[in-house]
């Protein structure tokens, strides 16, 4: 069996064509690329669960989403409790945003999307992906500088100069 995979919402489809339309995003069959996998010998390094229905899907990326922002939400909390010297709570929080993470990174690989077939495949994706939420970031930055938040500024051109300096 064959994967390919849309260009536009990262659904993977598995079958010998690519299918007519996407069922997640209605883009027609002109956007699926086949997705090969570089030798033979070579192993597929996660576990995509294939053949899942529309619905499915939607509940596996909702649940990709939940996941993240309760992350990003037990990280801000755990930063929160740093602020008010709660140690016990800053580590209670981190650690709880450090595992919602690992689960929505396993949420990932069950639905196959955004990841290539190969890990050297899957840097440049991700580094490109990156690049794309730096834009976003100064786009946000652009509506915020005449507010008088010097120190938000600062904090988000520190994000984007520790996501530039990771990819480097």
């Amino acid at each position: 069996m064959k994967r390919f995979k849309c260009k536009e919402c990262g659904y993977i489809h598995i079958g010998e064509e690519a299918p007519d339309a996407c069922p997640v995003c209605a883009y027609d069959k002109s956007v699926f690329i086949e997705m090969v996998q570089e030798g033979e010998e070579q192993k597929i390094s996660y576990v995509m669960i294939e053949d899942l229905d529309d619905i499915s899907i939607r509940i596996l990326r909702q649940l990709i989403d939940d996941t993240s922002r309760l992350a990003a939400v037990a990280s801000a909390m755990a930063k929160s409790a740093l602020m008010d010297n709660d140690l016990e709570q800053e580590k209670y929080f981190r650690e709880l945003s450090l595992e919602l993470l690992d689960q929505a990174s396993v949420y990932m690989i069950y639905s196959g999307e955004f990841l290539e077939v190969t890990t050297s495949a899957n840097k440049p994706e991700l580094e490109k992906k990156i690049l794309n939420e730096i834009k976003k970031i100064d786009k946000f930055l652009e509506t915020i500088r005449d507010m008088d938040l010097e120190e938000v500024v600062g904090v988000l051109e520190g994000n984007k100069k520790k996501l530039g300096d990771l990819m480097n």
